[in-house]
C-alpha cells in the first residue's frame, strides 16, 4: 500500500530517485487500469505512479478507463 499515489501524463514514467521500483498489476470491479503500477520509494516514503494514458500512449483521452485508474484495487 503507498503513502502517495499519482496518476500522470507524459514525462513522468521514469522517477528520478525511485528505489526498489517494481511493477504491479492489479484487477477492480472495472476491470484492469491503464497501465501496470509503478511502486517504489521515493525520499523514504512509498508512492505508486499510474500511467494514465498507458506508458505507449495507447488510449486516446475518450478511451482511458477512468473508474479502473481510481479504483480501490482488489489484490
Amino acid at each position: 500500500m503507498a503513502d502517495v499515489a499519482v496518476i500522470g501524463g507524459s514525462g513522468l514514467y521514469k522517477i528520478d530517485g525511485l528505489r526498489g521500483a517494481r511493477e504491479v498489476s492489479v484487477k477492480t470491479p472495472f476491470g484492469a487500469p491503464s497501465d501496470k503500477i509503478i511502486c517504489g520509494k521515493l525520499g523514504g516514503v512509498e508512492v505508486a505512479f499510474l500511467a494514465r494514458h498507458n506508458r505507449r500512449h495507447i488510449y486516446l483521452p475518450s478511451e482511458v478507463p477512468y473508474r479502473a485508474n481510481i479504483s480501490r484495487s482488489k489484490n
